[in-house]
Formats: C-alpha cells, sequence, structure tokens
C-alpha cells in the first residue's frame, strides 16, 4: 500500500475556460491523467482497457517505441507517479485529487499547455511527511516553485 500524496488545483480564468480545463481532465468525473498524457495501448485485451490501474507489462518490442517496458515504468516516467489518480473531488475552479507517492507536476505542466488561457496554482502534500509543494503553472511554464514546511505542535490528550 501506498503513501498518497493529496493534489490541488486551483484554476484561475475566464469561467468557459475554467471548465473546459476541467472538463479536458475528466472521465466520468474522476481526474484521469490519460486525457492529458495518454499511455499507450499495451493490454492483452484491447476490448477492455483499464485506463484507471493499467495491468500488464508492455511487449519487449514496445520498449523501444515508447521507451519503457512496462506500464509502472512508464507511469513513472510520464505521470510521476504508478497509478491514475483517485478520489476526485470538485469544488467551482478547485480541482483536487490523490495519487500514489508523489505529485504529477508533469502532468499539471501539460494540462496547462493545453489551456493556456487558464492559470493553474498546483499544491501536493504527501502523508506522513511535513512538506508541501507549491507551484504555480501559466501556458505549460513552470512560474513559480517553493517548499514548505510546515510545523506541528505537539498535541497531549486530555485526561
Amino acid at each position: 500500500m501506498p503513501n498518497w500524496a493529496f493534489n490541488k488545483v486551483m484554476l484561475v480564468g475566464m469561467k468557459t475556460d475554467v471548465e473546459a480545463s476541467i472538463n479536458g481532465i475528466l472521465n466520468e468525473g474522476d481526474v484521469d491523467f490519460n486525457k492529458i498524457i495518454p499511455m499507450p495501448a499495451h493490454q492483452p485485451d484491447l476490448l477492455e482497457p483499464n485506463p484507471f490501474w493499467a495491468e500488464g507489462d508492455m511487449p519487449f518490442v514496445l520498449n523501444e517505441i515508447f521507451g519503457r517496458n512496462t506500464w509502472y515504468d512508464w507511469s513513472v516516467a510520464n505521470w510521476g507517479t504508478k497509478w491514475n489518480a483517485r478520489d476526485t473531488s470538485i469544488s467551482g475552479n478547485l480541482v483536487e485529487f490523490d495519487t500514489a507517492w508523489a505529485g504529477v507536476s508533469k502532468v499539471i505542466l501539460e494540462w496547462s499547455r493545453k489551456f493556456p488561457a487558464v492559470d493553474m496554482g498546483y499544491d501536493v502534500s504527501y502523508e506522513a511527511e511535513n512538506v508541501v509543494d507549491h507551484y504555480v503553472i501559466r501556458a505549460g511554464e513552470e512560474i513559480s516553485y517553493w517548499e514548505e514546511e510546515l510545523e506541528y505542535e505537539e498535541y497531549e490528550e486530555e485526561e
């Protein structure tokens, strides 16, 4: 079981552009990285694709074409994490979702390239860590990045 990364993307722009951007990454209400950076088809039965949790190895010959031999290697290299998003929540112009182990700045940068009229603030925090990565992204370019260390106060149980 992985530790989870908690991702928040705040979209800023004209309402119609923000809505188009959000719709551009959703698949049946969930964030789907395949909508932004599609994973090459590789499953044995292409009639029953599994876009959310890739299964199986890519044939060795595809290594030359895609640069990776397994869905895992491809996912980490291209998305930044091994699995697609889970637990999507959308409220207005805020999109939240979880990822396994790591944030997905590569996906967010490409999402922004596809919707350049929308600026994005991207924050990712990590389970069991006291750090948040903050990005400001415009038209596929990282405008600003900073890391914030969080301080936790000691908690004592009341008797």
